[in-house]
């Protein structure tokens, strides 16, 4: 009995501890998880940061993720998640309550983040006077401090301020963020004299002071057709391949920025003996660039992306990004038509987050529109 109560706690830790680390996509905004021995923590979303740790269910030894999540720096609730394979699939709710509905969500990047700009104080600091765990939720960060005491503090603009204890003695600190660490003073009392300096344990937190620099996502959202020659309900017969990349200026000159996990940028590719097949019966309407009205009859999801992390000297005002294809439509009586090779490069700054783009390339009466998104994650 003695060895089966062994083994099931062994199998709860392993459970409860199983690595989650990555950038989720959920119902409710992107969600950058970072884990750290016992603590889960990351951004949610613009504003907000989540928090928690791992339980195991008393009856089925199943582990959950709970904790809290911040809206900004003072709303405040509770989660509860599921990890199975790569998905997420949870509750949440204002305060202590889990009735707010389902927040589920899918992984997109595998990687422990390096971007966090809103969960800053948050994980594990290694400091003057040895290791401080935080938790920060919104503008409000508690912590331990050591083995001794523990950290309640406020988050006003880069500072951190706050009161910790040491076996029962009350102290008041001030720590000042520098990205990845911090640097601050302490006393028992107001003077706030004596130096206290950190270094996070696991550099999570985005320290390039650019607006360039980042996670970003490329999306081909669908191709449309208006195929003058094509009557309702026909089908236009499209293959070929689209590509997508991000283009940057370094001291060196031109470099082409590669996608995290260094993906092939051809997001899509089909050959004429398995054609991408559009039905002419949508009825879209699209004004082009040059105010003509267009009728697009045909339109078909694609719906793949790559990710981009742009950083140091790239991270800059001269990226751009570059959509290229070279599309053909099959003909089966007669020879087919190739719209040739086409492509649109556009800077990064002149882009709108999460808007529709579109390269429009055409071929005498026959119009194809691609429609891609930029998202920074």
């Amino acid at each position: 009995m003695r060895n089966l109560k062994i083994v099931i706690a062994f199998f709860l830790i392993q459970c409860c501890y199983a690595q989650i680390d990555g950038t989720y996509r959920t119902n409710y905004g992107i969600v950058k998880l970072i884990q750290e021995d016992s603590i889960v923590y990351g951004d949610y979303g613009e504003r907000g940061t989540v928090v928690g740790k791992f339980v195991a269910d008393k009856f089925t030894g199943h582990g959950y993720l709970v904790g809290t999540f911040a809206h900004g720096d003072n709303k405040w609730g509770s989660f509860k998640w599921n990890f199975l394979d790569t998905k997420i699939f949870g509750k949440w709710g204002w305060n202590t309550s889990l009735s707010g509905g389902d927040w589920n969500g899918e992984i997109i990047y595998d990687k422990p983040s390096t971007t966090l700009k809103s969960a800053v104080w948050s994980g594990t600091w290694q400091t003057t006077f040895g290791t401080v765990v935080l938790e920060q939720t919104g503008n409000k960060v508690k912590g331990k401090y050591k083995n001794v005491g523990y950290i309640e503090a406020t988050i006003v603009g880069d500072k951190l301020i706050g009161t910790f204890t040491n076996n029962g003695r009350t102290g008041n600190f001030e720590f000042t963020m520098e990205c990845n660490a911090f640097k601050g003073k302490w006393s028992w009392n107001n003077a706030l004299n004596e130096i206290w300096n950190g270094t996070k344990a696991t550099k999570t937190n985005l320290c390039d002071d650019s607006p360039y620099a980042g996670l970003y996502r490329i999306t081909v959202v669908d191709i449309q057709t208006s195929f003058r020659k094509s009557v309702l309900a026909s089908t236009v017969q499209l293959y070929g391949s689209i590509g997508v990349r991000i283009y940057g200026k370094s001291k060196s000159g031109t470099v082409e920025v590669s996608s995290v996990n260094n993906i092939p940028p051809r997001i899509w590719d089909v050959s004429s003996s398995n054609t991408f097949d559009i039905k002419q019966d949508s009825g879209n309407r699209y004004q082009d660039e040059n105010g003509t009205t267009i009728f697009y009859l045909g339109k078909r999801d694609i719906n793949k992306e790559r990710l981009f992390l742009i950083k140091g000297e790239l991270a800059n005002q001269d990226l751009q990004v570059n959509l290229q294809c070279n599309i053909s439509e099959e003909l089966n009586l007669r020879t087919d038509t190739d719209f040739g090779f086409q492509q649109k490069s556009t800077l990064l700054k002149d882009l709108k987050m999460g808007k529709p783009n579109y390269l429009v390339i055409k071929k005498g009466d026959d119009t194809i529109r691609i429609t891609y998104k930029v998202d920074k994650l």
